[in-house]
């Protein structure tokens, strides 16, 4: 006979303890094992803390000692846009629409709160009560944060009817509105391992998949995206990220030198193809051959072909190899990615005509956080 859990309140340990990421449920050691897996390190000191985590939770001793130091939800105070939804009232309001959607009678959720900015959510990851993974939910409060999930949403609904064979994407489990919030049910990928740091082969299919099934040539005037990115980059006002402050004259600097290119090469026609937007190692896994893919908040229907690959291959220089921005542009003009590049053209079939401008808006979009400003820009529905 299955083991069954019944769910009293929403009583959670916070990890790290001072300022937590994540909130791990008052449950079982299994679920509590299986919720690090809302947890994805970058660094070494991260990826530590997260294998000491897991092994507390498979030798009981988290379960033992969160009877003693588990609190209240309003207990964690993280004194930005998500504390409105660590109240008892919402959380209970959302599960109830959570279990009506899901169709089941009891459910326990482990709580990521994601990184202190403008687009910050919440990430659950929810059980049934046989201690089963049933669902990813994620919860927005803020406008910006409401228009990434509704991006999502649309997103889901028009990949998966996508011939895209190489890649598993996660389906729709429902979506709606509950105390001013807006959430998104979707299918768990929690199946293989994590992505390498490194682009493979099945990095590539999915990418070609996808180009083919949605390129276009059109010229950098009739582009959106350029249009949105030369009025965004001209506004003096513009912040950068607050860990590229540092970089400050090489980013002006580099901001001016795209102005200019794309001011004179308005008229240059160029492949379009739809990107992910957020390509990165801790959005996929690989699973039996094949990508399988999540976190598509910051999908675009036409951005440069190549766009996913300089954001994968710059992030990963970036947050796990902390390379300066600088440095990452450097390393391109020396020729370092240029293996990377010459295989997705080969594999697409068409090259990519100016690269240079290409890892330059890429590392644009880094530093001023371009692509979450055009989804919530264009304000999804």
């Amino acid at each position: 006979m299955q083991k069954t859990t019944t769910y009293k309140s929403h009583h959670f340990t916070g990890l790290p303890f001072l300022n937590p990421r994540i909130l791990i449920p008052l449950a079982s050691s299994r679920i509590q094992k299986l919720s690090f897996f809302l947890y994805s390190p970058g660094s070494s000191y991260g990826k530590i803390f997260k294998w000491l985590g897991r092994a507390a939770a498979s030798t009981g001793f988290m379960r033992l000692s969160g009877k003693f130091i588990a609190a209240p939800v309003e207990t964690f105070k993280v004194t930005d846009s998500i504390q409105p939804l660590l109240n008892e009232n919402v959380l209970a309001h959302i599960e109830s629409a959570w279990r009506a959607a899901l169709g089941v009678d009891a459910i326990c959720f482990a709580l990521s709160l994601g990184d202190p900015n403008d687009y910050r959510k919440v990430t659950a990851l929810i059980f049934d009560k046989n201690e089963n993974p049933v669902a990813f939910g994620k919860i927005g409060y803020t406008p910006q944060a409401k228009s990434l999930i509704k991006n999502e949403r649309h997103t889901l609904e028009v990949i998966n009817t996508t011939d895209i064979p190489s890649t598993i994407i996660p389906k729709m489990l429902g979506c709606g509105e509950t105390d001013s919030c807006f959430w998104l049910l979707q299918s768990t990928l929690m199946n293989g391992h994590t992505s390498p740091i490194h682009l493979g082969k099945e990095h590539f299919n999915f990418l070609c998949d996808l180009a083919r099934n949605t390129v276009q040539v059109v010229s950098l005037s009739s582009s959106a995206l350029y249009e949105y990115i030369q009025q965004i980059l001209k506004d003096p006002s513009l912040g950068i990220k607050k860990e590229f402050e540092s970089e400050r004259h090489f980013i002006e600097k580099l901001r001016n030198h795209v102005l200019a290119l794309t001011s004179e090469n308005l008229s240059k026609q160029w492949p379009f193809t739809a990107a992910h937007g957020d390509f990165a190692p801790w959005n996929m896994r690989l699973a039996h051959g094949q990508l399988a893919l999540f976190d598509w908040e910051q999908y675009i229907s036409a951005a440069p072909a190549g766009w996913d690959i300089f954001y994968f291959i710059f992030r990963v220089d970036n947050l796990i190899n902390r390379l300066s921005l600088q440095a990452i542009f450097t390393k391109f003009e020396k020729g370092a990615y240029w293996d990377n590049i010459t295989y997705f053209e080969k594999k697409f079939g068409m090259s990519i005509p100016d690269q240079r401008l290409l890892a330059s808006l890429v590392i644009l979009a880094i530093a001023f956080d371009l692509i979450p400003r055009l989804v919530c820009h264009t304000k999804p529905s």
